[in-house]
């Protein structure tokens, strides 16, 4: 028999954001004026609970979850609790630390850290994400590895890509650069 309950939690855990995105539903709330949950509460009324319930992975996200100063305590816990973290950021001004210790808190091959990646074009880039914000994110994203090989991190990468009218002729050159 097929179980059809949910298994994927989506949080986002702050309505902040560091780029503009023209689509994004959080823009009007990029400075982050939303009340937000506590680290207590999202672990006491969401995330025991949802592993109770039988849930095993969890997609935490934002806004921006790299601009939430308590981020890498929630990630330990949705660990700490047994989900697979699926981490979904864009990466253009996380710290070094906050990364280093992100794929500490992620090392195993069920985890995985998801980049906001849709094109190599700058120019098409820019006009997804709001902003001049391409080379920010491929240092990053090289960070990202360099550190994944230096720690021996099972983490896996991932990138996420929108599909728009701007980046729909460079979508195929921008999975290969990714992959390579």
């Amino acid at each position: 028999m097929v179980n059809a309950n949910p298994s994927i939690l989506y949080l986002e855990v702050v309505a902040a954001c560091d780029m503009s995105c023209p689509m994004c539903v959080t823009l009007p709330y990029r400075e982050g004026r939303r009340r937000q949950l506590s680290r207590e509460q999202i672990r006491t009324l969401l995330l025991e609970p949802a592993v109770r319930r039988g849930m095993t992975s969890l997609v935490l996200g934002g806004g921006e979850p790299t601009l939430r100063p308590d981020v890498l305590d929630i990630v330990r816990d949705a660990v700490t609790c047994g989900f697979a973290v699926r981490f979904a950021t864009n990466l253009l001004h996380i710290k070094p630390a906050m990364l280093q210790g992100l794929i500490e808190v992620l090392n195993g091959e069920e985890h995985s850290v998801a980049v906001s990646y849709d094109s190599l074009q700058t120019s098409a880039f820019q006009i997804i994400r709001g902003g001049d914000f391409l080379a920010g994110v491929e240092a990053n994203c090289a960070h990202l590895l360099h550190l994944r090989r230096e720690l021996r991190s099972r983490v896996k990468t991932r990138a996420t890509i929108v599909v728009q009218e701007e980046n729909l002729n460079s979508v195929l050159a921008t999975i290969d650069h990714v992959l390579n």
